[in-house]
């Protein structure tokens, strides 16, 4: 597994979720993605592995290892 160093966390995207409760969202209208961390950097104090974060596409650095994606950010 990769472990990210210093303030980082690696994050793997979950499915997105088109539907919540009774409600249908567009995929347009969704502005965050959810994520699982997977590992986080030794100065990493509030997250843990396992925790679900919301995050932007923009602000993750995609890495592919050994054929799944990634998500590395700070």
């Amino acid at each position: 597994m990769i472990q990210p160093l210093y303030k980082n966390i690696l994050v793997e995207e979950l499915g997105t979720n088109s539907k919540v409760g009774t409600l249908f969202i567009p995929p347009g209208a969704q502005k965050f993605d959810r994520g699982t961390v997977l590992a986080v950097g030794e100065e990493v104090q509030f997250i843990k592995a396992g925790d679900t974060v919301l995050f932007s596409k923009r602000s993750a650095a995609e890495i592919y290892h050994m054929g799944r994606l990634y998500l590395c950010m700070n």
